[in-house]
């Protein structure tokens, strides 16, 4: 359950209720245009140039230049290692003059991005040198080059220097180059933290007509509510007549070639979207509550009803559409450890540099002999770790990927919904979830011959300096030991001497490899792999039954998914033995209809009526798997809850 004040719990519970929806779109950023490119004529070593775009304008520590100014008084420190360590921002090569000056090489700033409006220009020196630029220009231009803006400043003496230019109707901006002659000291290197400037608009009010939000941990489809991985989703309806943007009034701004508004351009799929549901308390403040992020699908503008429709989707839709293919084969390693590798490449490779997770301690004690993945995205590999294990992943609402095992209890909150509460409340039956026979395949991983060859490519020709990556999915994996080499194309001379491997890396079921002609003419080979390599063969099942069930139900069978994570016997009768107790015999839930509170959080224990007339009075413990939550002007949720036995 999401943290609230007391002032919050009480106002949520009141019969009347003032709320206020909240919501923040990302048109441009770094976290959300992959566009974003950044270069310098005048790079020092070391420097993070991508960090200008980055939104932060401060550093955490004065680190070490050689630029004659240093010295050994300890308040220095060596420049951080990799971009993801620390903030730095980019630093040039070339010191100014003693008049603070540049005037042969002049450090220049370019950072190219997808077309976009331009309303607003930022520029940060370094927050602990207390060094910024005093005079320089920007220049802005569009995707054919020409010069669409020039700001030109002299004496500037703040850190952070910025400047609204929504006046002047750029909307169609492809790069921007700042150029520094002066310096506030002398005889510095130029140090930039920030030269970018994000286009965030944050929708309050009436301005929002309607949100509506789907969260679940169990896929609704008829299955064994385990092994489950789902991505949330947001509908949000914004007005669209008119918009107020640093005080200028926009009409009709969502509509797609309306080259008046600035979102013309910006009206793209995966814009990142934080959506709130706030709460006006007796002080007349407003507390809001997170209901997650997302990032928006297409967009849907009505000129009848004048309003703009998307549909967002959380984190996991981004693991969907990224393909994970650097899994190298793990033995005995624990599902815990392979889904943490999983994940600590998504936040490299995507890159997902925000991406937060808490797994399951219960995960540590599953252990598979063979621990790796085929070429496939990040969102399937997770899939397989949780139905190897009967666990649930989904996204939290405040974007922290969730993953518990089978034995998770849930998330207690002592949180009682009393009649008064609901408008509806009715206990559908789960005889779509009965099962009493249950088989679990199990996957044999063997090893093949010794050394053979997992793939080979068809001729391949490569011009005059010439340099190719040849991306290679294995014929036959998991595959361990692996090795490239060259073939003649005709299998019957030795390969040219000028055609060589300049660079290979390996993966349990993938590799890359480049390959380059030194020649002057165009020569040709194959690319040969061999290796080590394993066979993975689901042919045994393990079945488990109860004859109890069966008799009084007839036999219902469950075939659980075939995973090759699932490696042993004793692996599959651990999971068709617990999936047979707790699905065996019928079961009654709780789905209810009521005034709602953001609060709630899937896996949070609630306290209801089961039965709760003439005399009689049950209640129940039910674990929320499923909400839906609906604003439009009031607030409405329909809540799904499992009965915690």
């Amino acid at each position: 359950m999401i943290s609230a004040s007391t002032a919050f719990q009480t106002a949520i519970k009141a019969t009347v209720r003032h709320l206020v929806p909240r919501v923040r779109i990302e048109w441009t950023s770094d976290s959300v245009d992959a566009t974003i490119a950044v270069t310098s004529n005048d790079d020092n070593y070391a420097t993070r140039d991508a960090q200008v775009t980055d939104g932060v304008t401060t550093t955490p520590r004065k680190w070490a230049c050689l630029d004659e100014n240093m010295i050994a008084d300890g308040t220095w420190y060596p420049c951080p290692s990799s971009p993801d360590t620390s903030q730095q921002g980019w630093y040039g090569a070339t010191a100014c003059d003693n008049n603070a000056e540049w005037t042969t090489t002049i450090p220049a700033l370019t950072v190219t991005f997808e077309e976009r409006s331009v309303s607003a220009l930022l520029v940060s020196g370094d927050s602990v040198y207390n060094e910024y630029p005093v005079d320089f220009t920007i220049k802005i231009y569009d995707v054919s080059d020409t010069l669409l803006h020039t700001e030109t400043v002299t004496d500037n003496a703040l850190l952070v220097w910025t400047k609204d230019i929504a006046s002047s109707g750029i909307n169609s901006a492809k790069k921007m180059v700042l150029a520094i002659t002066k310096w506030s000291l002398a005889n510095r290197v130029a140090k930039i933290t920030e030269f970018y400037t994000s286009i965030i608009d944050i929708f309050e009010g009436d301005d929002i007509v309607s949100m509506n939000l789907l969260e679940e941990s169990e896929i609704s489809d008829g299955s064994i509510p385990v092994g489950n991985i789902s991505a949330n989703e947001i509908d949000i309806k914004l007005q669209n007549i008119d918009l107020i943007k640093n005080g200028v009034s926009i009409r009709d701004p969502f509509f797609y070639k309306n080259t008046g508004s600035y979102l013309n351009v910006l009206i793209k799929p995966k814009r990142r979207v934080t959506a709130w549901i706030g709460l006006v308390l007796l002080d007349d403040t407003i507390e809001y509550v997170q209901l997650g992020k997302f990032w928006t699908g297409d967009w849907d503008a009505s000129e009848t009803e004048a309003t703009a429709s998307v549909t967002c989707r959380d984190r996991m839709e981004l693991l969907k559409n990224a393909e994970y293919k650097e899994s190298v084969i793990a033995t005995d390693v624990t599902l815990y450890d392979l889904l943490t590798t999983v994940l600590t490449s998504a936040k490299t490779n995507i890159p997902m540099a925000d991406l937060e997770y808490t797994i399951d301690e219960e995960l540590k004690n599953y252990t598979v002999a063979f621990g790796y993945f085929p070429r496939q995205s990040y969102f399937k590999c997770i899939k397989q770790i949780v139905e190897a294990c009967m666990g649930q992943a989904y996204m939290s609402k405040l974007d922290v990927l969730t993953v518990v095992g089978p034995s998770d209890a849930g998330t207690t909150t002592g949180y009682a919904i009393t009649k008064d509460s609901y408008y509806n409340h009715t206990q559908p039956a789960k005889s779509d979830e009965l099962y009493n026979y249950v088989s679990v395949p199990v996957t044999a991983i063997t090893e093949q011959d010794d050394s053979s060859d997992v793939y080979t490519s068809d001729a391949i020709t490569l011009e005059a300096d010439e340099e190719k990556i040849i991306d290679i999915e294995y014929s036959s994996y998991p595959t361990i030991n692996v090795s490239a080499a060259l073939d003649d194309p005709d299998d019957d001379t030795v390969v040219g001497a000028d055609i060589v491997i300049v660079s290979s890396v390996f993966y349990s079921c993938n590799a890359t490899v480049t390959i380059k002609n030194n020649g002057a003419s165009s020569e040709s080979c194959k690319v040969v792999l061999s290796g080590t390599a394993y066979d993975a063969n689901s042919d045994t099942v393990v079945d488990k039954s109860d004859a109890g069930s069966i008799a009084e139900y007839g036999k219902i069978k469950y075939d659980y998914t075939a995973n090759h994570l699932i490696q042993t016997n004793v692996m599959a009768a651990t999971i068709a033995t617990t999936l047979l107790d707790s699905y065996k015999t019928w079961r009654k839930d709780t789905n209810i209809v009521w005034r709602g509170d953001p609060c709630l959080e899937l896996r949070d224990l609630i306290q209801m009526p089961e039965y709760k007339r003439f005399g009689i009075d049950n209640e129940a413990t039910f674990k929320i798997y499923k909400q839906k939550t609906e604003f439009e002007g009031y607030l409405k949720s329909t809540l799904d809850g499992r009965k915690v036995l």
